[in-house]
């Protein structure tokens, strides 16, 4: 079944697509160059051609254990598959801690995060498997964390944690921060009053804190005369 997947994922290459994505992610290797609704729609396939067999996943791990070079394109064809997959929620779970172990990159990363709906469906069990990720030092493992949290936890009965959690976050990676500010300028559009305390409370990293009010800024979402008191929190 890799095998096919890899064949498809060739035939769809672009040249200048390839390049443009690389330019995007420098120190990438492996970028083949197939648009990410092209990716998509090849992931979905192989996962209605399974039937959502479970060995498609014993594939890619025993792929990874024998020492396979993926390209990128198929490590996000393996991390969607998890999302597309009709697996309990057990299941779900082991396959995606080993999974979020290789992703090295934000692109596999975001957008493999985004094909995980399941996680606002069930959200009691998919936030208990997060916080653990979260205390992690792997850059791209917190980022993981960061981003499905912003994709599908922004909402009142999770925010005074998920908020505690951004603010205390000791990744320095700069992917891992990239995230939190991104998900800390989201947080203050649903919720200003608790993450502008956040960002008046001093205790982020001077990139975080000025990131997270640039993001702010950018947002149409927020008047000119909010975004401008925000300016005093910027750091110099």
């Amino acid at each position: 079944m890799l095998e096919k997947i890899r064949e498809e994922l060739k035939e769809a290459a672009e040249e200048q697509y390839r390049i443009f994505s690389a330019g995007l992610l420098p120190g990438t290797e492996g970028i083949l160059g197939v648009r990410l609704p092209k990716v998509r729609k090849i992931a979905k396939s192989y996962v209605r051609q399974c039937n959502g067999e479970k060995n498609l996943f014993d594939q890619w791990e025993e792929a990874y254990h024998n020492g396979q070079k993926f390209f990128f394109e198929e490590l996000m064809i393996w991390g969607m598959q998890i999302g597309y997959a009709p697996l309990d929620r057990e299941e779900r779970k082991q396959r995606l801690l080993f999974f979020v172990e290789r992703i090295d990159n934000w692109s596999v990363c975001d957008s493999c995060c985004i094909t995980y709906k399941f996680m606002k469906e069930d959200p009691e069990f998919w936030w208990e498997f997060l916080r653990p990720l979260f205390g992690n030092q792997k850059e791209f493992t917190v980022r993981f964390a960061v981003v499905c949290g912003l994709d599908f936890f922004i909402m009142e009965d999770y925010m005074e944690e998920f908020l505690r959690i951004l603010e205390s976050l000791s990744c320095d990676a700069y992917y891992a921060q990239m995230a939190q500010a991104w998900a800390l300028s989201m947080c203050y559009v649903a919720f200003p009053k608790q993450t502008e305390k956040i960002l008046a409370a001093g205790k982020l990293a001077d990139m975080v804190q000025n990131k997270t009010i640039q993001k702010i800024r950018e947002s149409r979402q927020i008047g000119k005369e909010e975004k401008d008191k925000l300016l005093k929190y910027r750091r110099r």
